[in-house]
């Protein structure tokens, strides 16, 4: 009887992998980097003045600030509705995004940067980023689920390593403007969804696998996994931790200085 031909590696099955999914605003970082970014917009826009002189340079400072407070009363605003259960938080998360149509898109990219380097990098928690190790170190893939900006979040690779995938809202343009419409996760649901095709594309067993979250609304994304974990969780989701059994984290703020 014939032997049977020896199997090539290549045609062996790829055993799954596990992956540690870490949610951004709140969970790694202290605060919603997206609202830091947008701070640094609002001194962008009297920026955009100092070269002008005399009554122009007026005017402009005077646009910009009935400008910034329109947008601020519509982003307070839009917030109250939600808060209110009145307007969904997915639908919060794309009002907020339509207001930065037209902006330009090169110095958005420069803005992101600079808010990185400057504002945001120190506010990571430093217990979140020595967990985060623990799960490299155990071979585990590191994924960023943000209903954020994608290209924002990206930066993070350099305080986390260049390994770190995410998984984001990506805004669209043209011409080198900026839309105001997104495509990426904008609520917890649809971060769950994109973390289940995610998980088939790459191969990771979800059942071996880990995710960080702070807030009630990523209850969907944290039960995906063998393994939910609720940092420094809000009310909601501390009680439906405790329901489920699932383990809660609370880390400390960094130190900031100053």
């Amino acid at each position: 009887m014939d032997a049977a031909p020896p199997v090539k590696v290549e045609e062996l099955p790829r055993q799954p992998q596990a992956a540690a999914f870490f949610d951004f605003d709140h969970t790694l970082l202290d605060g919603d980097a997206g609202v830091i970014f947008a701070t640094t917009l609002l001194a962008w826009g009297f920026e955009r003045g100092n070269n002008l002189k005399g009554a122009e340079r007026r005017r402009h400072y005077v646009a910009t600030s009935a400008q910034i407070a329109g947008n601020v009363g519509k982003g307070m605003f839009y917030r109250s509705l939600n808060a209110l259960g009145i307007m969904k938080r997915s639908e919060l998360i794309e009002r907020l995004y339509r207001m930065l149509k037209d902006m330009p898109a090169a110095e958005m990219s420069r803005r992101m940067e600079r808010a990185w380097n400057e504002r945001i990098r120190q506010r990571l928690y430093p217990d979140m980023v020595r967990l985060l190790e623990e799960h490299r170190k155990a071979g585990r893939r590191i994924v960023i689920v943000t209903t954020g900006m994608k290209e924002l979040v990206l930066h993070a690779r350099k305080a986390l390593g260049e390994d770190v995938e995410v998984i984001g809202v990506e805004m669209h343009a043209r011409d080198g403007l900026w839309l105001g419409s997104v495509e990426g996760p904008l609520y917890g649901v649809h971060k769950a969804d994109a973390v289940r095709a995610w998980a088939v594309q790459n191969n990771v067993d979800l059942a071996q696998s880990y995710a960080y979250s702070d807030h009630f609304s990523d209850a969907a994304f944290l039960a995906l996994v063998g393994h939910p974990v609720a940092v420094n969780p809000d009310l909601r989701l501390r009680l439906y931790a405790r329901k489920k059994g699932w383990r809660t984290l609370n880390v400390l703020p960094p130190h900031r200085g100053g």
